[in-house]
């Protein structure tokens, strides 16, 4: 079936900036068979702000490419900077046999995301006194039963309160959870209440959704008001997201989900109903709502310093150990030492990601209606969203595209690869040898690797470093190199979720694209 490359942008740029864009032809399930590049331009309104359209030009680039490498039916990004959307951009359909395409209205699966947007609720509602985060959760929620330990709203925020996940016996026929209804949350409960703990409460991390169920009704208990309510009151109305809310059947304006197999290609995901987890991943959004979510966080009339810094700073075991998780929230720093907090989701027919740079106000979503597509979506936002930061840093940049090509050794986990980085006369052949264990590692996970190497798009330079954006079927990452006086190139791969990480050399070798 031929998707095409329907795009809805939102650049702002005028018709006569020159914009850097990239136009893919595309079939699904294929990689891009074309190219063409332009050129940077000035700075240009946007909206009132001042934007650089190499910036935006950088993104488009981005998420175009991903578009066609992933053959994700639908995408969306979006980039907001100090609370202001700055740039979005909406690939593909939304409905392909109604060939209906994504839209700024477009309401997609969030998945897991949903349990950064039910801990922002949880730190206004502490905000505002109306619940103690270290208070048994008994206190709250009466009728769970006693375990011999105290288990606590923050603990189960930050997956420490040992409740389990999910195992096989919620998903027997008869008493498959993705299709029950549960009127009330207290409902839920009983799917694990009576099981037993994984872990002591604070001993140690363990991933879980019905943690979050728990955690909804502690909130509904200290509040006296049901928790979607609690959500539109607290989060919801307040920043305008309307198109943000529980996900279920028959909302006007959502993505169909779409699941891919390697014997039947795409279909429709079965219908679900997540009434059992509405805060620990049955929400459903649209890109701009997410981007407008997390740029929210630091304007001080909606969280308070210390109600932003229950989400920033990383929870520890009771015997010391960071877990990297805040309140909900995941941390961690990019190649340039940057914080950034985030939460990425993963669902049936649905991926998402929200991720937020405090310190430089700049937040950047990424939404799709195919699971796990794409696989890498974290350091995808992180591509995203470079050139917007250097931006920010009042760091001078272009877009560049050397004629040249390297050869070079990756050391990884002690294995050196030597491989070729080409940047020929054809763009079609701007590509990067990869490393076999990053291969290895996407195939596991279903995005097997291209053989011949991956694409690569033009440089990001900032004085002597450049950034450089790798495009894979699993996503975007990318290497940061310094430009040395010789013309060669070290550095090191960025992205916190690329498997192989490790130092980058490489000595420029024209004879590569002979």
């Amino acid at each position: 079936m031929h998707l095409g490359l329907l795009r809805q942008s939102r650049t702002y740029v005028v018709a006569s900036a020159a914009l850097l864009t990239v136009l893919w032809g595309f079939r699904a399930g294929s990689q891009a068979t074309t190219a063409v590049y332009g050129s940077t331009s000035p700075p240009v309104a946007i909206d009132g702000m001042a934007a650089d359209a190499t910036s935006a030009a950088h993104a488009s680039a981005t998420l175009a490419a991903v578009y066609a490498s992933s053959g994700v039916p639908g995408i969306a990004a979006a980039v907001s900077v100090d609370g202001e959307v700055v740039w979005e951009e909406y690939l593909g359909l939304s409905d392909v046999e109604a060939a209906i395409p994504v839209t700024p209205e477009t309401r997609f699966r969030i998945g897991s995301v949903s349990k950064a947007v039910t801990t922002v609720a949880l730190s206004r509602l502490w905000q505002e006194g109306r619940i103690d985060l270290d208070a048994d959760v008994r206190r709250y929620v009466p009728e769970f039963p006693g375990k011999d330990a105290v288990i606590t709203p923050r603990l189960l925020a930050g997956h420490l309160g040992g409740i389990r996940n999910y195992e096989q016996k919620d998903f027997a026929d008869s008493s498959h959870i993705d299709r029950r209804h549960f009127a009330e949350t207290a409902d839920a409960l009983a799917i694990f209440a009576d099981d037993p703990l994984v872990a002591t409460p604070g001993h140690g991390y363990h991933y879980s959704v019905f943690g979050y169920t728990l955690l909804s009704a502690a909130m509904e208990g200290a509040a006296r008001k049901r928790f979607l309510s609690l959500l539109d009151d607290l989060v919801i109305e307040p920043l305008d997201l309307g198109h943000t809310g529980a996900d279920s059947a028959g909302i006007p304006g959502r993505a169909v989900a779409y699941e891919r197999s390697s014997e039947d290609g795409l279909s429709v995901a079965e219908p679900l109903d997540f009434s059992y987890k509405w805060a620990g991943g049955g929400l459903h959004s649209s890109v701009r709502d997410l981007a407008r979510l997390g740029s929210a966080l630091l304007e001080p009339d909606f969280l308070s310093p210390a109600a932003l810094a229950l989400l920033t700073t990383t929870q520890t075991t009771s015997s010391g150990e960071s877990t990297e998780v805040g309140l909900g929230w995941r941390l961690g720093t990019d190649s340039r030492d940057r914080l950034f907090i985030h939460h990425a989701g993963n669902i049936s027919g649905g991926r998402a990601v929200v991720l937020l740079y405090p310190a430089q106000g700049v937040s950047v979503a990424i939404t799709s209606n195919q699971a796990l597509a794409p696989l890498m979506i974290e350091s995808t936002a992180q591509v995203l969203a470079e050139a917007f930061l250097l931006g920010r840093e009042g760091r001078r940049f272009t877009r560049m595209r050397p004629v040249a090509s390297f050869e070079y050794t990756w050391m990884a986990r002690g294995t050196e690869h030597a491989g070729s980085l080409r940047y020929c006369t054809d763009q079609a052949d701007d590509r990067i040898d990869l490393h076999p264990e990053l291969g290895q590692w996407a195939a596991r996970l279903g995005s097997p690797l291209p053989e011949g190497g991956a694409p690569v798009l033009p440089m990001l330079q900032a004085g002597n470093t450049a950034f450089i954006p790798v495009i894979t079927p699993a996503g975007a990452f990318a290497i940061d190199v310094v430009l040395g006086a010789d013309d060669s190139l070290s550095g090191a791969v960025s992205g916190q979720y690329v498997r192989v990480a490790g130092p980058f050399q490489a000595e420029r070798s024209d004879s590569i694209c002979r």
